[in-house]
């Protein structure tokens, strides 16, 4: 076993240190500290728009616009970065794509989708399987679900995809679920990314 393998940390037990750089934790507790990261991050984001929903003057939909809003400021300039380290070509629907999938919820790994590349322009995913319905984060309202499918959702896509001073991409839902069960055989969702004309 090589030193820089036996040094790696599996967990974090034993005594605090003042620095542990994050290059001695193993890539497996890496991997297993971005899931958790990123469930933080969907239950952060469910409740500011749960509580803004129960606020006097705000509602579900003004809760929902700040969570987006904030996304779109803070998210496209982050993302510029991971597709630079990620050596991607931003000038691709495919590149942007491949980049904005290394998010921490990691959504190729958790929900594989199908990837069909039309052009440099223009890409086709289509989903088997939903996240919001299996995790029932919209309870039982088709109409609520609906709403996340055709406004929701493509407007955080577009905040991963579209980076400052770059041709930006548009998200366009092709399908979406018409109830809350999945019909066997039928894609749930299908989206199209395209670059604007």
């Amino acid at each position: 076993m090589s030193s820089k393998k036996s040094k790696e940390r599996n967990d974090y037990s034993g005594p605090i240190q003042d620095r542990v750089p994050l290059e001695e934790f193993s890539k497996e507790f890496l991997l297993k500290l971005m899931r958790l990261w990123g469930e933080l991050w969907e239950a952060f984001t469910a409740e500011v728009t749960r509580i803004g929903a129960e606020m006097e003057g705000v509602g579900p939909v003004k809760a929902g616009e700040m969570v987006a809003r904030a996304m779109e400021t803070v998210t496209p300039p982050i993302f510029a970065r991971v597709a630079q380290l990620a050596k991607v070509d931003v000038n691709t629907v495919e590149g942007r794509m491949k980049a904005g999938g290394l998010c921490m919820d990691n959504m190729y790994d958790h929900y594989p989708g199908h990837y069909e590349v039309k052009s440099d322009k223009e890409v086709i995913l289509t989903y088997s399987r939903c996240h919001v319905m299996d995790k029932k984060t919209v309870g039982d309202d088709i109409n609520v679900l609906r709403y996340v499918c055709q406004y929701v959702e493509p407007r955080f896509a577009m905040a991963y995809l579209n980076y400052p001073g770059v041709r930006k991409i548009n998200v366009t839902m092709l399908k979406i679920p018409d109830s809350l069960t999945p019909k066997p055989g039928e894609p749930v969702c299908i989206w199209r990314f395209a670059f604007e004309e």
